[in-house]
Formats: C-alpha cells, structure tokens, sequence
C-alpha cells in the first residue's frame, strides 16, 4: 500500500513538472522568436541594442533553451536524473547570459 502511493506521488511530480517545462519551453521559444523577428513586428529596439547582433545572440540562446526545456518534458526523466547534467546544463546557459553582457557593453563602447 505504502508502495502505491509513493508511486502515485512520484507520478504526479513527474506530470506535473512536465507540465512546467512543456509551458516554460513555450515561453522561451516565443521569446526566442520574439528577439529573432521583432523587426518584421515593427517593434523597435533601438533603445536597448544597438546591432542586430545582441537580438539575435538572444533570440538563439533563448529557442535552445526552450527546446531544450520542451524536450526535458517529452522525456519527463526527472527522478532518475543526475544533478551534475543539470547543473550543466545551467552553467551553458549563464554562460550565455555573460556572452550576451559582454557583447552588450562591448556595442555600447564602439557606439560611444
């Protein structure tokens, strides 16, 4: 009996933690998506980025990590998972964030 509801409890995490990343990946795609065609929206963002480049650094780090994050939820592998793959995976990611930092006031020098 104890063994059921363990089971149980550990499918509902599971599920629900799927259910979390299919909306979290979702989320990042469309803001992927976002920074890649912003200008065909007539949106501009001139204010904050200066080059296409920034836009588009961020607009590919983020559909990586949307679907990185989508497929993570397909696989719903959260229980037999090792905390070293994603703390991996994080570490690409803030790696990322840095690069963008970097070459954000790297455009800003060379507007100046």
């Amino acid at each position: 009996m104890a063994y059921d509801y363990e089971e149980k409890k550990r499918k509902q995490i599971s599920s629900m933690k799927s259910i979390m990343d299919y909306g979290m990946g979702g989320l990042f795609l469309l803001l992927g998506l976002f920074f890649l065609f912003h200008n065909y929206l007539n949106i501009d963002f001139s204010r904050f980025s200066k080059t296409p480049l920034i836009d588009n650094l961020s607009g590919g780090i983020s559909n990586v990590y949307g679907a990185w994050r989508i497929y993570r939820g397909y696989k719903k592998n959260f229980l037999n998972e090792r905390k070293g793959s994603a703390c991996i995976c994080l570490f690409y990611y803030k790696i990322g964030i840095y690069m963008l930092f970097v070459a954000s006031i790297i455009s800003c020098a060379m507007q100046a």
